[in-house]
């Protein structure tokens, strides 16, 4: 809340800004939504699949019903009000994300779940105890098989979660490599399909013009051509926007979760010659923002808001940080080898 006041004027303005950058917030339903988020989707947007792998929601069925125990074992203990204090706050933290906006990330109800585990907690020994005596043992034995279970199933999901990210940071640096082949090099601009990852590993600038990441017109893009290396993705089988029609499309080899994805370059595109960056990916998108050229990057700090100073980080921590969300070496820009070579083994 203090930071709402002093960096946007209020709480309800912060709500009504977070609503115009992401579509919107009203009443909406994604509970079903977050069922299919929890099968390994890191972001559910939009969210129109099928639910696949239904046994990673059975335990999410499961948590009210456990979280009603544990409100009923905490009375009995004499422990009711922070029983409902947790249940209470985990309820509104989650609330938004289930009926507010239209689509889901389980990332998203990590608070709500966090304080949801201390009823659970407080209910689930005295679960077999509900049963009669002779079918406690049985009890028991199936409580311990779900609690072993639900770890089972989220391992799962993590090792199909960290395969696709690393198949799609290795897509992002060989899409970052074919541009920078092409001409497009920092301070440059990209928009399109995939143009937020794509445009970070490659050291460009971003934007959109349209959906909920909006930020530019045509028009702006089109302007930026006369100052910039510009170049749109698309996707395969999409039409590009008007403004990019007459556009070359150059297609990029080797892509495996974006296989298809073509670079449309604006006609008479020479693009930048190899070289040192004449300015940071800051200073580019400062530039795409504001119509002015790129320079280079300022040395002294900057402030950001009230109070704030954002200092640039160092090129090197920079250059790592890089390397490792888009699957390059920091030392040497290209492509991470397989462990097997890093491990001196023959490939």
């Amino acid at each position: 809340m203090a930071e709402a006041e002093l960096r946007y004027g209020g709480v309800l303005a912060r709500l009504h800004r977070a609503g115009a950058i992401e579509g919107g917030l009203g009443p909406r339903l994604a509970v079903d939504d977050q069922l299919r988020a929890l099968a390994g989707r890191t972001l559910c947007r939009p969210c129109t699949g099928p639910w696949r792998h239904r046994a990673t929601g059975a335990w999410w069925f499961a948590l009210p019903l456990l979280a009603a125990g544990g409100l009923a074992a905490a009375g009995a203990a004499g422990r009711r009000a922070e029983a409902v204090l947790t249940t209470a706050a985990a309820g509104c933290l989650a609330a938004p994300y289930l009926f507010g906006i239209d689509y889901a990330a389980p990332r998203f109800l990590l608070p709500a779940y966090a304080l949801l585990a201390l009823p659970v907690a407080q209910g689930l020994p005295g679960l077999p105890g509900r049963v009669r005596p002779v079918l406690r043992p049985a009890a028991a034995a199936v409580l311990v098989l779900a609690l072993a279970g639900h770890p089972a199933v989220q391992q799962a999901v993590l090792r199909g979660v960290v395969a696709g990210a690393r198949t799609s940071s290795g897509d992002h640096a060989r899409l970052a490599a074919a541009l920078h082949r092409l001409g497009v090099r920092p301070p440059c601009l990209l928009t399109g399909d995939h143009a937020p990852p794509a445009a970070y590993c490659a050291g460009c600038a971003s934007r959109q013009t349209g959906g909920h990441d909006a930020s530019a017109t045509p028009a702006a893009v089109l302007a930026a051509v006369r100052r910039l290396p510009v170049a749109l993705l698309a996707a395969p089988g999409g039409l590009p926007p008007s403004c990019a029609r007459g556009w070359r499309a150059a297609p990029v080899p080797d892509l495996r979760n974006l296989h298809g994805l073509q670079v449309l370059l604006p006609p008479g595109f020479r693009g930048r010659p190899p070289g040192p960056a004449r300015a940071s990916p800051a200073a580019a998108d400062r530039a795409a923002a504001s119509g002015t050229r790129a320079g280079p990057p300022p040395r002294a700090a900057g402030r950001t808001g009230p109070g704030r100073v954002r200092r640039p980080a160092p090129p090197a921590a920079a250059a790592a940080s890089r390397g490792r969300v888009c699957g390059r070496s920091p030392a040497s820009g290209r492509a991470a080898r397989p462990a097997a070579r890093r491990a001196g083994r023959p490939s």
